[in-house]
């Protein structure tokens, strides 16, 4: 376990009480937040890969990933830690499809609005 730097200890303060005294302090946070993001990030992508990597690759069969995955998801129960609505939204972004309403099909592609003479379609 580390021991949060003065720095650290100060931001994480100011979040939980909602009160910054300064711009500084906010940025402070900022920064802190970026880095937290980055590194949570790249070790959830190295783990996620690493699993791939050793199924591919015959290190472990189906029994074994599956257990890991199961593992996996335990460790990172959300994808993004957002409301429901706002992860339909970036998923739809990244993969291109959206929920259907019409229930037909589970997904459909993303309706983009079409601009013809500054209104939208």
């Amino acid at each position: 376990m580390s021991i949060p730097s003065p720095t650290t200890e100060k931001v994480n303060m100011g979040l939980e009480r909602d009160k910054f005294e300064s711009p500084r302090d906010l940025r402070d946070w900022l920064s802190v937040e970026r880095k937290l993001v980055r590194v949570t990030s790249q070790r959830r992508i190295k783990e996620a890969s690493d699993l791939v990597a050793a199924y591919e690759t015959g290190k472990l069969t189906s029994r074994q990933a599956k257990k890991q995955f199961a593992a996996y998801a335990i460790r990172w129960p959300n994808r993004l830690c957002l409301d429901e609505s706002t992860e339909i939204e970036i998923e739809a972004e990244v993969t291109g499809f959206e929920p259907n309403p019409t229930g037909k099909t589970p997904y459909r592609p993303i309706r983009r609005a079409r601009v013809r003479n500054g209104v939208h379609n």
